[in-house]
Parts: structure tokens; sequence; C-alpha cells
């Protein structure tokens, strides 16, 4: 497994054990770098590995994003992880982040929500992307008519979303419940809604993305969220190399592209909207 910084992500831990898990019942050792970022690293490293002759490669992105895999993969079995590669070379396993978000509105709209905000991030992610498209396509599917005045961009940290929300709620015509690109940016979100006076779930619904436990659960009330099959998508990587390395044998050609389900993990940041907008 080669990354750039996902080995050191508090979302590493099940990405590898799902890897390690599948690996392991075939017989094989998973051996895992991290480059900081840094290319030349990343070359070294991935150079290493080819000298030592590994039967593969799970080529894995931090967030769902646009992924450039290095030329010197070209002639090894490579299976990118959480991004979707810029070339047609390698196969992908993904988590369906567009759904996900389908989800997370439609739970906040099945409790009677129809002023539902979007904290998001100022970055270029196709996560963003996906997300967005999923909040735009639940309010559709429910007839609610799309607003873009409730959708504010921030950096992706507590204290981008905290100023997001805060242009959201102080205002007379706020939202009734808050959809956050992350569950870090949700912790901004109810930063906001503490200093504007305001309580979860009775006064503000609030649904993050990630089930990044430590927020998620330790977050008072605790965070209704989206869960990235983390563990799935590292042992469905594994199986797309194993699959790719009996195709040499003549077996049927294995799967460009592997989406996994993002499930919706419901705890006590929503209810039913004080007032019906």
């Amino acid at each position: 497994m080669v990354s750039n910084q996902i080995v050191t992500t508090p979302y590493a831990g099940k990405l590898v054990l799902g890897a390690q898990s599948a690996a392991q019942r075939d017989g094989l050792v998973l051996m895992v770098v991290n480059s900081e970022g840094n290319t030349d690293t990343e070359l070294r490293a991935i150079r290493s590995l080819l000298q030592h002759q590994v039967d593969g490669v799970l080529y894995a992105a931090l967030v769902k994003q646009i992924v450039h895999v290095p030329d010197v993969l070209d002639n090894t079995i490579t299976t990118v992880v959480h991004g979707h590669p810029s070339s047609t070379n390698h196969p992908a396993v993904l988590s369906d982040e567009r759904d996900g978000a389908r989800r997370a509105v439609r739970h906040l709209l099945d409790y009677g929500h129809r002023r539902i905000g979007f904290v998001t991030t100022t970055q270029v992610l196709v996560a963003a992307d996906e997300r967005l498209t999923g909040y735009h396509e639940a309010l559709a599917q429910s007839d609610v008519q799309f607003d873009p005045a409730l959708v504010k961009a921030g950096e992706t940290s507590p204290q981008g979303a905290r100023q997001a929300a805060l242009e959201l709620l102080d205002r007379a015509d706020r939202p009734t419940a808050i959809f956050c690109f992350s569950d870090h940016m949700a912790m901004g979100v109810y930063q906001a809604a503490s200093l504007l006076g305001l309580r979860i779930p009775e006064d503000l619904s609030v649904v993050g993305f990630g089930d990044l436990e430590l927020i998620s659960a330790g977050l008072m009330p605790q965070l209704t969220t989206v869960a990235i099959p983390y563990f799935d998508m590292g042992a469905a990587a594994v199986r797309s190399v194993l699959d790719r390395m009996e195709q040499s044998g003549g077996s049927a050609a294995a799967p460009s592209q592997v989406l996994l389900p993002c499930d919706l993990v419901s705890r006590a940041s929503v209810s039913a909207p004080a007032t019906q907008a």
C-alpha cells in the first residue's frame, strides 16, 4: 500500500486492516509506505518495492480525488484506492459518496426539514462535487427547491466550518438543519450553534460525513453521519489485485471500478424541526 498521507490519518487503520485481512487470507503480506506528500520519497519507495518483486500495489488517496499514478507502476498490477485514476491503466475501488450524501439529506427530509444548509469545503475535490450533487438530488427527489444561499464553503476545518455556519445561522430565515462535508466541519457547526444559543438537535439538526468516531461519537449530542467504508475498500482493493493476477491465467477480466456504499449512521444530532419550514 502506497500513499502520500493516508497511513498517518485517523481513517487509515480501517483501510489498512481491511487490506491486511484480505491479503492474509491468500497468504500474502501487506507492506505500507507513506511518502508524506514528497514525490521523490514516494518514487524511491516504489522502486524499492518493485526490486523486492511485490505482487501488486494499492495506491491510496486520503480524500476522494483525481489520482495520478506514477509511470513507474505502469507495468505493475496496481489498484487505486479512494481515488479516480487520471488514466484508464488502473482499476479503482471507490466509495459512493454521491449516494451517501443523498442518504444524509434524505434522512433530514424524512424528519420534516425543508430548509437544509450545506457547509462544504473550498478545496477542489471529487468528494466535494459528489456530495454537493447528492445534496441537490435528494432535494429534487422530494420536490424541495434548491436555494443557493443555503450552501456555504469554508476551509476544511472546524474554524472554516464555524464561519460558514455563522453566515447560515445568523439570519431570520436560517436553515433548520445542516449537512456537513465532513465530521471535522460538523464540529465547527456545533461551535457556531453554541455561539448563537441554538440547541442541537432541538433548534438545529446536523449530519456529518466520514464517521470519524473520535468526533462523531465524542460530540454531545453524538453526531449522525455517513460512514465511508474504509475497511471494505481495503479488502476490495486486494481482491482487485488478486483478480488481475488470475486474469493473466485466462480468467475473466476484473472490473475497472468497484463502487461501495456509504451507510448512514444515525445518532442523536437529528430531530424534527421546531417549526416546519
